[in-house]
């Protein structure tokens, strides 16, 4: 006969409740703050299309047709025997 009183009984499943609500609380207050201060490093990988030709002059042309945006570059030219 106690079994029906033991049923009837909440309080200590609020109180598992409130405990497991104040963890993820908490959870996302830590996961928020860590990533304002260390967010996600900027990728590396540079998707670039770069279409070249030389003019009548000999000037070497360098045209960007495609792809990201470049805002900061540096162009390097080399020969092939490496002078």
């Amino acid at each position: 006969m106690r079994r029906k009183h033991l049923t009837r009984d909440n309080h200590a499943v609020s109180e598992i409740i409130g405990g497991i609500l104040l963890l993820l609380i908490a959870l996302l207050v830590f996961a928020s703050i860590y990533m304002y201060l260390y967010p996600p490093p900027p990728d590396d990988n540079i998707n670039v299309k770069i279409q070249g030709s030389v003019t009548e002059e000999g000037d070497a042309v360098l045209e960007h047709v495609g792809g990201d945006t470049l805002t900061n570059f540096l162009v390097i030219v080399s020969y092939p025997n490496g002078t």
